[in-house]
């Protein structure tokens, strides 16, 4: 497999500085699914993802645009104090991040024991009196804004997507990456590599790289 060409296309957003505390995440979620038990919950971004096809790109994007509703939340109702936000849970823990920029990278493990009662994923805390409180009015803010947020975002990616599928362009194969495969606009010929996951496994199962398809009929269709 190219990963050259992955690593290029994803360079910028790699870069930036709001995705880096999410970046083992990103990675884990990209190699594998987690392993949900009945007695754990799942993030709204974890949901959105599960219910929505979403490319690499905009993977990338939900989880810069979540570091920047906490952060701006945190930073507008910082007099209330420090605020974490639980985004995961292994096993019987919880991982909390601190919702400021500078301290962004850190991770915090807390047992469910050592928080509230109805804290769970996606939940905002604060510390008062030495112990951790559930900020319920947080909580349902930063819930309703990340809905909203993600729900623009694949709303544009679909838009995006569907612009590329161009009758009569004919599209040359690069790779396959599990349940996507990536192409380029040869009769655009910009040279631009893009993902695509609206496509025929039984086209694509001996795809090799240089292959060319023509989008016709709303389908990919191979060329001889």
């Amino acid at each position: 497999m190219n990963l050259d060409i992955l690593d290029n296309l994803i360079k910028n957003l790699k870069d930036n500085e709001l995705i880096k505390k999410f970046g083992e995440e990103l990675n884990d979620y990209l190699d594998q699914k987690l392993d949900k038990t009945n007695n754990q919950q799942e993030s709204i971004l974890e949901k959105i993802q599960n219910e929505n096809k979403i490319s690499t790109e905009y993977r990338d994007k939900m989880l810069i645009t979540r570091s920047t509703i906490l952060q701006e939340y945190a930073q507008k109702t910082a007099d209330k104090g420090t605020m974490y936000y639980i985004y995961d849970q292994t096993g019987d823990n919880y991982l909390l991040t601190i919702c400021e920029k500078e301290k962004s990278n850190q991770v915090i493990k807390m047992s469910k024991q050592e928080l509230p009662e109805e804290a769970k994923i996606d939940s905002v805390l604060r510390i008062k009196n030495g112990k951790y409180e559930l900020d319920k009015e947080a909580t349902e803010i930063i819930k309703d804004k990340m809905t909203e947020e993600f729900s623009k975002l694949i709303e544009k990616q679909n838009k995006i997507m569907e612009e590329r599928r161009i009758e009569g362009h004919i599209y040359e194969f690069v790779e396959r990456t599990d349940d996507r495969i990536w192409l380029i606009d040869n009769t655009k010929n910009d040279g631009n590599v893009f993902e695509e996951f609206k496509f025929s496994e039984e086209t694509f199962k001996d795809a090799k790289e240089g292959d060319l398809f023509e989008y016709t009929n709303g389908k990919f269709n191979k060329l001889k």
